[in-house]
């Protein structure tokens, strides 16, 4: 699998960081804590966009973003009462985890790559991601 086609898979947890952006509706309990998540969010969205544009040349440092991502949310979803958001937002976490254990696989090993396990975990950060925007709309 080519370096290409990982910046591809893993540029799904970027796309998906914007959907927070719509966490701003809703009932107050889960408007309040979807600002919360999404205020906690923007900065760790635009470290992993700036790594992911140079996954090609530092390949490290996308790796080092999506843990970085992944604490965020995790993070922020520590402070959170509002147990539907909390949940929504560990589940972002637990796919962007996933994201990377595949993601590091692929370029340990890219000659025996499972392509169709780190798009699977591609796919699960945008839905989780998705979810939230949905729930926070």
């Amino acid at each position: 699998m080519s370096r290409l086609a990982l910046a591809s898979s893993i540029s799904a947890v970027a796309l998906g960081a914007v959907l927070l952006t719509g966490c701003s509706a809703g009932g107050q309990s889960t408007a309040d804590a979807c600002a919360a998540l999404n205020s906690d969010m923007q900065s760790a969205t635009s470290d992993l966009q700036g790594a992911l544009s140079d996954i090609m040349s530092d390949p490290d440092s996308a790796m080092d973003a999506l843990s970085t991502v992944s604490s965020a949310i995790r993070d922020s979803a520590g402070k959170l009462t509002n147990e539907e958001v909390k949940s929504a937002a560990e589940d972002a976490a637990d796919a962007v985890d996933d994201l990377a254990d595949e993601a590091s696989a692929v370029l340990a090993d890219p000659a025996n790559a499972d392509t169709s396990a780190l798009q699977d975990a591609s796919s699960a950060v945008q839905e989780k991601f998705s979810a939230i925007g949905e729930l926070c709309s």
